[in-house]
């Protein structure tokens, strides 16, 4: 197979999924300045406007009139994207624009109606790792852990993807080519290993193929709410080092996300990086000393959850399975999908760094109430 004829499938199936593709046009309006301006645009499904639809900056949340019309306020204060929040019963693969071309071309979010949401599961899969430890193994485990979800009765209404796909051993392609045969739609988010240190933009390839590090999307009366929780130590040079940390636009954002949250759903929380575990605590350290287990500013994040009644928070990193409860809130940190790094030889159990399988986590909800295993 040829080089171009690798890019060309690459493109078709990242094109299927709702991804950005890595076109000179594109980045150029991802890296652009954002100019202080008023945006104006609209939500629809085909020709129905779309009304009470949430629309954000990265930074503050709006919605749409019963026209389907909303308006934003838009500058350098401004996150890379603006988004939506996909509502109960729609979806959109591509649920994002680059704030700077919104700037400039009035944004239409176009939504398609999702029956698939009324299955009331959501699955949710960490630390892929894709192509480390034994590489050609990784490939045909993750291969065989997508047809076993595919296989699931009901199937999840989603495929929430929690970091750590490995984009800085340039696994991006790859992944696309695996992830595009689940038979569900996906989210994902961000991990320290999407992070491509040495380029100039570390979280420009992440950007360019998945959109915005931090958003949130509705599942019938279930909102689901990823953050990013990334960030590049000041403290380790030019390389830096990643750490987790939210920076003030992404607080500011999970506010007025929850602020908005229409009453009666539930929220659950996605982030790599932990906010709560025991681990640094059973390594005999603190999240002071080694900021890259765990998000070192979680305090601010934890309040906001706590003051809106968040009950779930769902976290990787750690390839290990661990429950807590803080501030009344649960925090599980879910086991790897690919367990120890893929490191398990051919005919071998991929176990966890905790000792158990590698796998997966079902969540699944019913009249405010939540369950997972």
């Amino acid at each position: 197979m040829t080089r171009s004829t690798d890019r060309r499938s690459f493109l078709q199936r990242a094109t299927a999924l709702g991804l950005s593709v890595t076109t000179p046009a594109w980045c150029r309006a991802l890296a652009a300045a954002i100019p202080a301006t008023e945006v104006r645009g609209a939500v629809v499904s085909g020709k129905t406007a779309l009304g009470g639809i949430r629309v954000s900056d990265g930074r503050q949340v709006v919605q749409t009139d019963a026209a389907g019309e909303f308006r934003i306020r838009v500058g350098p204060e401004s996150g890379p994207f603006l988004f939506v929040t996909t509502p109960r019963g729609y979806w959109a693969q591509r649920f994002y624009v680059p704030t700077a071309t919104a700037a400039k071309r009035r944004p239409v979010f176009h939504l398609t109606e999702n029956s698939a949401s009324r299955a009331n599961r959501l699955l949710y899969i960490t630390d892929v790792h894709l192509g480390e430890g034994n590489a050609k193994e990784s490939v045909l485990r993750m291969n065989k852990t997508i047809d076993e979800i595919n296989a699931l009765d009901p199937l999840p209404a989603a495929c929430w993807m929690g970091g750590d796909i490995s984009l800085d051993h340039a696994k991006g392609p790859l992944y696309v080519d695996l992830v595009s045969r689940l038979k569900m739609p996906v989210r994902h988010s961000v991990g320290n290993h999407e992070f491509q240190l040495t380029q100039a933009d570390p979280l420009g390839r992440f950007q360019q193929l998945f959109g915005p590090t931090y958003y949130s999307f509705d599942l019938d009366d279930l909102h689901c709410i990823t953050l990013d929780g990334c960030g590049i130590d000041p403290n380790r040079g030019e390389s830096g080092g990643v750490i987790g940390r939210m920076s003030r636009r992404e607080l500011a954002w999970l506010a007025a996300d929850l602020a908005a949250v229409p009453r009666g759903m539930t929220t659950v929380v996605a982030v790599h990086i932990p906010l709560a575990c025991s681990y640094p605590p059973r390594r005999g350290t603190t999240a002071a000393k080694s900021p890259q287990w765990i998000v070192t500013n979680a305090e601010k994040a934890i309040a906001l959850l706590r003051k809106h009644d968040v009950k779930l928070v769902l976290q990787g990193h750690l390839h290990e399975n661990q429950r807590m409860v803080q501030s009344g809130i649960e925090f599980v940190e879910s086991v790897s999908v690919c367990g120890t790094w893929w490191r398990a030889g051919a005919g071998e159990r991929e176990n966890a760094t905790s000792g158990e399988p590698r796998g997966y986590r079902m969540l699944e909800w019913s009249a405010g109430k939540l369950s997972h295993h």
